[in-house]
Formats: C-alpha cells, sequence, structure tokens
C-alpha cells in the first residue's frame, strides 16, 4: 500500500508536522497519489463554450458536458490527467494544494487502519454512477495518534 511509502517520508528528519505548503513540495509519492486520485475521480463538469458537432449532434453553447470521466481517466493513450494546452483544468494547482496539506497532515498524525480486522482485499471498492464518481460503500478507517500524547 501507498500509505507505508508516503508515511516514512512524513517523519524523515521532520520534528514538527508539515504546517504549509513547501513542507509537502519534497514528498515524491504524496502529489502522484493526489494526482490520481483526482484523475480517477474528477470533480466537476464542463459548459460547451462554442457550438460544436459530435458524431451528428449539436452541442450548444452553454449546454453542461458530462463526459464519462471514469472512461476517460482511465486511458492515457487519450486523455491526459486535467487536459491539455488552453483547455487545461484551471483547478488543477487548487485541487492538488487543497490535498497535499492536508493528507500530509492526517498521515503524520495518525495511523489508519480497516475497522474489525478487515483485510485490505475485502475491502469494497465499488463505485457509484453520477457526476462524479463516488463510492458505492462508505469507506470506513480507524485512525489512531502516532503518539498517544500529542495534543497534551
Amino acid at each position: 500500500m501507498l500509505i507505508y511509502e508516503i508515511t516514512p517520508e512524513l517523519f524523515n528528519g521532520r520534528q514538527n508536522a508539515p504546517t504549509w505548503q513547501p513542507d509537502v513540495h519534497g514528498l515524491s509519492y504524496l502529489k502522484p497519489v493526489n494526482e490520481e486520485t483526482l484523475r480517477l475521480h474528477t470533480p466537476v463538469p464542463r459548459e460547451c463554450r462554442k457550438q460544436c458537432e459530435i458524431h451528428g449532434y449539436t452541442i450548444l453553447v452553454g449546454t453542461k458536458v458530462m463526459a464519462n470521466a471514469w472512461a476517460m481517466g482511465r486511458d492515457p493513450e487519450t486523455w491526459e490527467p486535467f487536459g491539455a494546452g488552453r483547455r487545461i483544468c484551471a483547478g488543477i494547482g487548487f485541487a492538488v494544494a487543497t490535498l497535499e496539506l492536508p493528507m500530509a497532515q492526517l498521515l503524520y498524525y495518525f495511523d489508519w487502519k480497516l475497522p474489525n480486522d478487515m483485510k485490505l482485499k475485502d475491502l469494497d471498492v465499488e463505485e457509484r454512477n453520477g457526476a462524479i464518481a463516488t463510492r458505492q460503500n462508505s469507506l470506513i478507517l480507524i485512525p489512531t495518534l502516532h503518539t498517544p500524547n500529542l495534543f497534551e
């Protein structure tokens, strides 16, 4: 599991938890994990800015386009994560920055375990269809402080 690769990087020579963005720049696993998560579970639909025709269908200006993000994000030959060129996702920097620091802090302060001695192979990873890919069933994890008296 990648958590076992990310966590040692967080503690390597570090006296305190990461508290601002530059603290996470040197972590080689955290950013790719977050980018992969955003690639597989894209959060927003698009809006057509110029009328066009696709396979005989006219798409009008202002039409909300709900592309099959699940399929797009899983075909690296056709689609780059976050798009490319002039149409690249304007929110990529914000999305990655919004995920990186909180994720680093959660991994720094806590160990994470599955409940009731559940094994990773038993984890249900089915997704529900919709505008964004969400889990069919909730993911429940048990956090345990690395250092029990950390906040005393």
